[in-house]
């Protein structure tokens, strides 16, 4: 099973703007289009997007689709609005078992959630794991793969990082910063 998180683009703040209503800055779009085109050229378009419903994460998810093969099923969940770890665990193992499996939300969250869901040896990943660990930029994607065949039994610490890629890093071929 391969897990996609995706925390959103880049955002403005509009003044006059709640955080859940603020938009996708230029900057953010452009990051999300090309963060499309690598999913779609790496393999990784998802089979689901389970994404919170702000507006950021919609617009993010919008610029994402024009690059993929297949358009996915999209559920826009209001649970993943700065959902923390524990109630992205439940989301996603409330999933039904479809791979690859997108999430798409916020940080904190995020972060600290795919961090939880890796395993303590990283064998030719521990690099990414750092990276991971250090910072989750917006846009940036972690791709981690599990055993098993639902994600019902999806548990903290099975996972593998395979991928970790920043929009800014994909566009320079570096490492995240």
């Amino acid at each position: 099973m391969r897990l996609l998180i995706l925390r959103h683009a880049k955002s403005g703040r509009p003044p006059d703007t709640d955080d859940f209503d603020r938009p996708l800055c230029d900057e953010g779009k452009a990051a999300a289009f090309s963060m499309g085109k690598w999913m779609s050229l790496h393999g990784n378009e998802p089979a689901l997007v389970l994404c919170s419903s702000a507006n950021r994460t919609r617009q993010t998810v919008a610029l994402l689709l024009p690059n993929f093969h297949r358009q996915p099923e999209i559920r826009y969940q209001p649970e993943l609005y700065l959902a923390d770890l524990p109630a992205l665990l439940r989301i996603v193992q409330a999933a039904p078992p479809l791979s690859p499996l997108m999430l798409v939300g916020h940080n904190p969250g995020l972060q600290k959630f795919a961090l939880a869901l890796l395993a303590g040896r990283q064998p030719g990943a521990r690099k990414r794991a750092d990276e991971l660990a250090r910072k989750f930029p917006t846009a940036g994607l972690a791709v981690i793969e599990f055993p098993g065949d639902t994600w019902q039994s999806l548990k903290p610490g099975a996972g593998f990082l395979t991928e970790f890629v920043c929009p800014k890093a994909m566009l320079r071929d570096q490492d995240c910063e």
